[in-house]
């Protein structure tokens, strides 16, 4: 189990073997402003979000007998916060919300953060927490602008579509097993 414990500049990755007991183990290694964990499907790969003045992505190889060392992703290197990192069911793909064209927005790379392509065009608000469907085609993700609505969008891009609507704020979407449903 890996989560991040903390409150941006001040946070961090620790790590608990559930099969070995309740010792927690700190990632100090990896630094402070740690934060959004994701693991790729197959357990190989971790990518998360580091927070400084900014926010970068960054990705390492996940081995229990291994000390990891990061790897800077190339398209989270920027001046811009790059947040909620997600990998894609087939571990080839990252979802993650950045503000480099000015505006918090859904964007995709590849694993190496490269092939950046740009899903969302709200302009006005953020986008936050996106989740890949399970087939890995399309993706739900929250935006807010006044209230909090949850979208779906394919994962090459196109036009988003908005499954709420109302004063409610709808956040947090997550997909059923079968891809079917999105639950809030």
């Amino acid at each position: 189990l890996i989560y991040a414990e903390g409150r941006h500049y001040d946070s961090s990755l620790h790590r608990l073997n559930l099969a070995e007991g309740p010792e927690v183990q700190p990632w100090v290694w990896l630094g402070d402003g740690l934060m959004e964990p994701a693991i790729a499907p197959q357990g190989r790969r971790l990518v998360f979000a580091r927070a400084r003045f900014v926010s970068n992505l960054y990705r390492i190889a996940v081995d229990v007998d291994a000390e990891p060392q990061p790897q800077t992703l190339q398209m989270a290197t920027s001046f811009c916060r790059n947040s909620y990192p997600k990998v894609s069911p087939d571990g080839t793909q990252i979802a993650f919300v950045s503000d480099r064209s000015g505006s918090h927005e859904l964007w995709v790379s590849d694993l190496k953060g490269e092939s950046l392509t740009r899903l969302t065009f709200f302009e006005e608000g953020a986008v936050s927490t996106p989740v890949w469907s399970p087939d890995g085609s399309h993706i739900a993700f929250e935006a807010h602008s006044g209230h909090g609505n949850v979208w779906v969008i394919r994962y090459q891009g196109g036009q988003p579509r908005c499954l709420t609507s109302g004063p409610e704020l709808n956040t947090s979407p997550t997909w059923s097993r079968d891809g079917r449903w999105v639950y809030f």
